[in-house]
């Protein structure tokens, strides 16, 4: 992530940490709740989108290489390389192998995202009833 968007992140975040205080401390708790849940769903679009975008930056550059690896083997010329006609079908296995296994990582990945989503609202609403203990105790503590 770059610092200039880690900045602006951090930003936004402090604006609504500052927003939770004050309507913790006016005791407005339906619009504090309203602004938690604001703030989960952004900070779930954060964190869906830098997983992503780091996952796909791997996969595509790991799976480019495998693809590559068996074109490579498959058009490479005998009479340069002897020893890749003598194991060309073992490679080219092994290559297919792991460009199964790299797809595996994949549907993996994508049924942990389903799943995180399926849960998104329970999560959403632990997230507003966590929050707003804290700053629940947090005003009543601080005496105000």
């Amino acid at each position: 992530m770059s610092r200039s968007l880690h900045e602006s992140i951090n930003k936004e975040v402090e604006q609504y940490r500052r927003a939770l205080v004050h309507f913790a401390k006016a005791r407005e708790w339906e619009t504090f709740e309203k602004k938690a849940g604001i703030l989960f769903d952004y900070l779930e679009t954060i964190e869906l989108t830098i997983l992503e975008r780091k996952f796909y930056s791997v996969f595509i550059t790991i799976l480019a290489v495998f693809v590559g690896i068996i074109i490579a083997i498959l058009k490479a010329d005998g009479r340069f390389f002897p020893m890749i006609t003598r194991y060309k079908e073992y490679v080219v296995l092994l290559a297919a192998f792991a460009t199964c296994y790299e797809i595996y990582f994949y549907l993996n990945y994508r049924l942990y995202v389903g799943v995180k989503m399926s849960r998104y609202k329970k999560r959403k609403e632990q997230f507003i009833r966590n929050i707003e203990n804290d700053f629940k105790e947090y005003t009543m503590g601080s005496g105000e």
